[in-house]
Order: structure tokens, then sequence, then C-alpha cells
């Protein structure tokens, strides 16, 4: 059985492409193991998937990895400073052996050191506990200045040393499995890949979820790191595949080294007619008769989010809108929604609830109870022009048609397959809340029929097999390969 490793550069199993590519290459019959790592949501250690894949979160160890550059800043003093009390104590260490040899031909030469060592001693103990003070004093007040000074460097080289110790940790697990192939998801798995490949000699399969040099939340600094690896290692590449066909051409053009896409959009997996149960109303504290405007997914920047909990407050009292998810800017939407519910006082029911992300296997029970799904993200590069999210699939496929950002791909599937409607461009918060009052029953229904029609013809199956005809080719010439070195040797 060909063993094929996967590399993913998060925890895993929250990342429903990834699992999804995983359960059906171990369908086909592929021995497969995903390679990812633990975090505060997913523990390291080894999952095993009901379709036979593993999935293995690695540890990163290094601490550096878990400081801030703060603290990073306040341990340099220190390190100075132990440094030169070893070079002290060294350099003392010589005087006495030089001092030792210079009176030994003496008589004396016993009683003659016992105090000499003594004085000595005193002299570094004493010295090294002043010099111990001085380096706590001095990490304090030096730390908070080069805490400041240093900041920018430090996360940069914290960053840069942290992706080359996450990447090693990933390649040394990938060679102990000796793959056929190795799956690399996203960009930073692709130096790891590639390292792999050289010691194992895998077919390397590179999977674009993004155009990483357009990530909308992403730094000058990283666009050049993402154009860095892209142009160092699209050679190595044996296959490629990617969520759609914008994407696709982005890099067709952009790196031509690349081998043609294979298309695997983040379709979910169709599922049997079901019952809602009522699960999203009880969680958020409502009445099974209120409207629910739902978005999940994770809290980040560019996504329109601000505005989208902003509107809640021009929300009819029949809307509430849930925030289902995680993420860094979880604490501003908080404040933002409090605002809201300071000047929305009179309304009986919560304009705004905030809830955890579920578990990826139960999210279309959980979806189930929204009347609309909501998709704002802002047009900020191509990255967010092009974008295909998994809300795209996950929305229709628990009957939940979408209220989406009029960018080219999502605009794509809405208007095809008129499962749902389009925002404004660059709307306010007004306007959002405008769009989802102005909903009606009839035009709720009409959209869920056309959701299932959708998810009925455009689903994971048709992506499955594309991605079963891919790797039984990589698989024939890996065996082809195998057996001419065998010939041969």
């Amino acid at each position: 059985m060909l063993q094929i490793c996967v590399l993913a550069y998060n925890s895993v199993l929250h990342d429903a492409r990834v699992l999804k590519e995983a359960d059906s290459l171990a369908k086909f019959g592929y021995d497969v193991t995903v390679l990812g790592f633990g975090d505060n949501r997913a523990t390291p250690g080894i999952y095993a998937r009901p379709s036979g894949a593993s999935v293995q979160l690695l540890s990163t160890k290094p601490e550096i990895l878990n400081s801030s550059p703060q603290q990073v800043a306040s341990r340099l003093p220190r390190m100075v400073v132990r440094g030169i009390i070893g070079a002290l104590a060294a350099g003392l260490l010589y005087l006495l052996g030089v001092l030792a040899l210079y009176i030994s031909g003496s008589k004396y030469s016993l009683l003659l050191m016992l105090p000499v060592i003594s004085l000595i001693g005193a002299i570094a103990l004493v010295g090294e506990l002043r010099i111990k003070q001085a380096a706590k004093r001095i990490s304090r007040m030096v730390g908070r200045m080069a805490g400041k000074l240093l900041k920018p460097f430090l996360r940069i080289a914290k960053r840069h040393l942290g992706n080359r110790i996450k990447q090693r940790i990933l390649a040394n697990a990938a060679i102990e499995l000796r793959p056929g192939i190795i799956h690399c998801h996203d960009l930073m798995t692709l130096p790891a890949g590639q390292y792999v490949k050289a010691h194992c000699g895998a077919k390397l399969v590179w999977d674009a979820h993004e155009i990483y040099e357009e990530v909308a939340q992403s730094d000058k600094a990283a666009r050049r790191r993402s154009r860095r690896i892209m142009r160092m290692n699209q050679k190595g590449v044996d296959a490629f595949i990617t969520i759609n066909d914008s994407i696709a051409g982005f890099y067709a053009d952009k790196y031509p080294f690349l081998p043609p896409a294979v298309i695997v959009k983040n379709a979910t997996m169709p599922i049997a007619p079901f019952n809602y149960d009522g699960r999203l109303h009880a969680k958020a504290n409502l009445p099974r008769n209120q409207r629910i405007a739902l978005y999940q997914g994770g809290f980040a920047e560019k996504r329109g989010l601000r505005k989208l909990v902003a509107a809640a407050e021009f929300l009819n009292p029949s809307w509430t809108l849930v925030m289902m998810g995680w993420g860094r800017l979880e604490e501003t939407l908080r404040q933002i929604s409090a605002d809201v519910a300071n000047r929305t006082s009179e309304r009986t029911l919560p304009s705004v609830v905030f809830l955890p992300p579920s578990p990826q296997a139960e999210l279309h029970l959980w979806t189930a109870g929204a009347e609309v799904g909501l998709i704002p993200y802002e047009r900020t590069g191509l990255n967010h022009l092009y974008c295909t999210p998994n809300k795209l699939w996950e929305y229709p496929n628990a009957g939940v048609p979408i209220l989406c950002s009029p960018l080219i791909e999502m605009s794509k599937v809405i208007t095809k397959h008129g499962v749902g409607w389009l925002l404004p461009d660059d709307p306010a918060p007004e306007a959002i809340a405008g769009r989802i009052n102005c909903l009606t029953e009839s035009a709720l229904a009409t959209a869920r029929s056309a959701c299932r029609t959708y998810v009925a013809t455009d689903n994971w199956t048709v992506y499955e097999r594309r991605l079963a005809i891919l790797y039984d080719a990589l698989a024939s010439n890996a065996a082809r390969a195998s057996c001419c070195q065998v010939d041969t040797g």
C-alpha cells in the first residue's frame, strides 16, 4: 500500500479541506498520515479517523516559539551578564592554575594555596551575587527599552526561526514514514515537502488554498517571503491542486514552472435530509421563531466583521445576528456588540450573540438553524477577490441561503445557482441590515430549493474523483520509477 504523508501547518482537526482529502485518499486505498501541530484547540497526539486515515499532531517544543518579543528582549541582558560571569570564572580558574604551578615547588605550597583559594572563591562568590543582582536590575530596565526598540526585529526573527523549526519538525516526522507521495497544504509546508522529496524520492503534491502573496491580513514582509518561497520551490512540484479557476490562472501566469492545476473546490460531502433539532437557537438562548443571520468561521481582519456586527443595531427585532467562531478579532467584535446592545436596549431579544465554533462533523446540524448565512468579505487584494471559502458550500449543504460580498468567484456561484443574494460593494452597516431585513419568506424558500439542487450537483464527490485520478497517475509513475530502480540495480 502506497504511503501518503500529508503536511499541514495547523492543528488539522478543524480544517475541513485537509480532512476531506485525507479521508477520500484513505477510501481510495492509500495509507494516509496527516502531520500537523498541536495547539490550544487540539493537543499533540495521534487521532484516528473513521476513514482509516491517521492525524498526528506534533509538538513545537522550543520555548522561544511561545515567547512574546518583549519576553525575548528581557532575556537579552541576562544572557549577556551570564556570559560575562562565565568568562570571569574561567579567568579566575586560569589564574589559580598558574599560581598553583608557581608555588608548587615550595614546601609551604599547600598552606599558601589554601588562603589564596579561599580568597579567590570569596571574590568569585561575592562578585557573582553582585553581578546576578545587577543582572536582574539591568534586565528589568533594559528589557523594557529593548522590548520597545527591538520589538519589530524580534518579531521577524522569532517568526523566521519559528517557521524554520516547525518546517524541520514536519520534515523529520515525514521522513520517518518514508512516503511515496508527500502532499503539502498551503505555502509554509512546501519547503518541508521539498526536503522530504530530496531525502525519500517522493512525489510532491502542492495544494494551494489561497494566493499567499495576496492574503489580506499579511504585511509586505510576509508577501515578499511568500513570493520567495514560490520562486524557490515551484520547479520541484510534481502535481498542483488549487480551489478555483481564477486562482489557477494567477499561478499559471505568475509561476510558469508549476504543473497545470487540478481544480479541487472546497465543496462539502452531501448529506441526507434531516430535521433541525433547535440546537442553534437553544445555545443562543433564542426562541425557535426568532430569525438568525449566521456568520460561522474565523474572526479575522478584512472579512467585514466590524461592519457586520455594527449592522446588528439596524436589524428588525425579528432578526438576531449569531457570530459562531473564534479568532483574534473576537474581543474587538464583542466590544462593538456591547455598544450596539447599549443603543438597542429596548429590544426584547439580543441583536448579537457570540457562540464558540462547533465540531466539523456537526457543523450542518448547527447551521440549519439559520435563515441566511453571511460571507461579508472585503475587496482587499486578489486573494479575497477570487476566494471560494468553505462557507460557500457549508451554508447551502444545511439548506441555508447565502448573503455575500460581490467578489468574482462568489458572485459566479450566487448568480449561476441562485442560492442567495449579493451585498453592495463596501456596504455601510445600515445597508447590510437593510439587505437582511428585506428577505421575505418567499425569497428564502426559493433560495432554499436552489441550495438543494446546488449541493446535489456540486459537492465533494465530484472533486474527490479528480483527486483519485491524479493520485492514481502519481502512484503509477512512482511504481514505474521503483521498478526501474530495481531493474538497474
